[in-house]
């Protein structure tokens, strides 16, 4: 589901979770935050309209157990 074509990033690995996509390094620390123990990341998609319509960034982030929101500035 990734449309951006970027150099990957290195995988997410944390006790929490993991993730063996290249998910964008401005979301990981919020993606590490809410990754569950043993939820694998399947796939992800950058957005750029929130809830309201109005243009601000985000991501979906779908794993093997819910499909995640962040909304936002991304961390830098």
């Amino acid at each position: 589901m990734n449309t951006r074509d970027a150099s990957p990033s290195p995988a997410v690995s944390t006790p929490a979770g993991t993730s063996s996509l290249p998910v964008p390094d401005a979301w990981r620390p919020r993606l590490e935050a809410q990754l569950a123990a043993q939820e694998t990341v399947l796939a992800w998609l950058e957005i750029d309209l929130d809830a309201r319509l109005r243009f601000s960034p985000g991501v979906l982030i779908l794993t093997d157990r819910r499909l995640l929101a962040c909304t936002g500035p991304k961390a830098d």
